[in-house]
Order: structure tokens, then sequence, then C-alpha cells
């Protein structure tokens, strides 16, 4: 009977983290960030290392949350250059446009693959300013635990701090 109760109560422990866990979808929102190793040369030796993040939203295949910047890594001049938003070129989601906070600057990426897979993503190709650049790296998703996974671990520490109290209450009752 108690190893009954005991499969009752963690069956519901489990519904009710997976129908809260998965709710609100927060995993719809890849956060990535440049690899090291991710440059491009506009030539003459100006060469930049592409440094930051941004985020990419599934369910809209829009980028959000830009904090990406340029550094100088050649000869040319020094920057950084930051880049403050960003847009998906239609009709895919694999090409992605960021705008700088400073005189027009414009840099675009092609990348192997949809960003809605997740994961490590090559850069196939780049542009400045309109200008075909010299490119290398990647991107890939961070790895921050989804809100849904810190439910399930604190529902399950709550049940077994339940479960615990429960006997610790019956063996005090029945040594007295």
């Amino acid at each position: 009977m108690k190893i009954r109760r005991t499969l009752a109560v963690t069956g519901a422990l489990i519904a009710f983290t997976l129908a809260v866990g998965t709710g609100a979808r927060a995993d719809t929102i890849l956060n990535y960030h440049f690899d090291a190793g991710s440059t491009f040369n506009l030539g003459g030796g100006n060469d930049y290392a592409a440094t930051g993040t941004f985020s990419f939203d599934v369910t809209t295949s829009q980028v959000t949350a830009v904090a990406y910047s340029t550094v100088q890594i050649g000869s040319g001049p020094p920057g950084p250059y930051n880049f403050n938003s960003a847009t998906t070129n239609p009709p895919t989601d694999t090409e992605i446009t960021f705008t700088g906070d400073c005189c027009g600057d414009v840099d675009t990426y092609l990348f192997a693959e949809s960003l809605a897979l997740g994961g490590t993503d090559a850069i196939v190709g780049a542009e400045s300013d309109s200008y075909s650049v010299g490119y290398s790296g990647s991107v890939s998703v961070s790895t921050t635990p989804l809100p849904s996974t810190w439910t399930m671990l604190i529902a399950g520490f709550v049940g077994l701090g339940f479960f615990a109290y429960r006997g610790s209450k019956k063996g005090a009752a029945a040594l007295a």
C-alpha cells in the first residue's frame, strides 16, 4: 500500500513538473555566442575578430538581444565596432544582418544551417557594408539550463524532502 501511494505521488509530481516546465516554452529563445576564431577580413590587413552574443527566437525566426562587436586583430582602424540590432533576411533563417551603433556599419553573416536547430553553426559567408569579406568561425548556443530543467530539479527536491519528512514523523511516532 505504501509503495502504491509513493508511486502515485511521484507520478503526480512528474506530471505537474512537465506541465509547469513546458508551459512557458522558454526554450524557444536560443542564446548564441561567437566562438573563438570567428574573424573576417576586409583586405589590406583589416582583420577583425567577431565577439559577443545574440539571441534567436525560434518562434518568430528573429534575432534579439544583440551584444556583438568586432575588434581589430590586424592593421586596420582599431574599433571596436559595436552592433546593437539585427534582422533575419527572408526567406530563410540562415542569413543575419547586424546593424552598428555608428556610421551605418552593417555586417551580414550566412550560416551553414538554420539557427533554429541550435548547437554550433558554421559561418559560410560574410559581407561588411555590402563588400564581400574573408571569414572564418562559427556560433554556438550557450549551455544555460532551461527554466523547465530547473522546475523539474526543484520539484524533485521538494518531493524527496516531503517523503523524508513523512518518514521521520512516522519513525518518531513508532518510538513513542
